[in-house]
């Protein structure tokens, strides 16, 4: 599940005997946020003090700094590079995401909890102030991030599956007919090769 008090408050009343997995996907999500509140406030700092060449690099580089390196052009990647040289929070910050994401890839348990670990004391030792409250908050849960490696649960397909539903949704401006709607579901969810090529005009 996802680390929300009101489904963890529910499981732990209703199912006391129950092991809770916190979802990775959503782990990630969660600091993800935390790296764009900390990029939001560097740009905020940066036009307070009227330093209008720091305020440009930072400003449009949320996704930059959130996507894996491996999916960047040279572009974003150039972008990027002048402002991990730059700004020294989000610099940090930017290596942490890295850390996180591989400490949360572990197939392994023991290798989990170290990594974890590991990572909280890094991020805690960064003394960023949205890092650290975010770090301390996973120290009182870990338990419940590494049943998720235990039971090798994720919550991913499901999530990519709403995700796929909400652009459906979106491309198609809404749907008055429920019927259309799932054949249309149903078309986008097929694998690739099965999918009839669009029409072109």
């Amino acid at each position: 599940m996802d680390r929300a008090g009101a489904y963890v408050s529910c499981v732990e009343e209703e199912l006391p005997g129950a092991e809770i997995a916190f979802d990775k996907f959503h782990l990630v999500k969660n600091f993800n946020a935390v790296v764009d509140k900390i990029r939001r406030e560097e740009w905020n700092k940066a036009r307070a003090d009227k330093d209008d060449k720091n305020a440009k690099v930072i400003k449009g580089q949320r996704y930059n700094l959130l996507r894996r390196p491996e999916n960047n052009t040279d572009k974003q990647q150039a972008r990027l590079d002048e402002l991990l040289a730059m700004n020294e929070p989000l610099s940090k910050v930017y290596v942490l995401v890295e850390d996180f994401r591989d400490a949360l890839s572990q197939n392994h348990v023991g290798h989990a909890k170290n990594r974890l670990k590991l990572w909280i004391e890094t991020a805690i030792s960064s003394g960023i102030k949205a890092v650290v409250k975010f770090a301390k908050s996973l120290e009182k849960v870990s338990d419940k991030i590494i049943n998720a490696v235990r039971f090798d649960l994720s919550n991913g397909r499901m999530e990519g599956f709403n995700n796929l539903f909400a652009r459906l949704i979106h491309r198609g401006c809404g749907y008055s007919d429920n019927a259309y709607l799932y054949l249309k579901l149903r078309q986008a969810s097929l694998p690739d090769e099965l999918k009839v090529p669009s029409l072109q005009n």
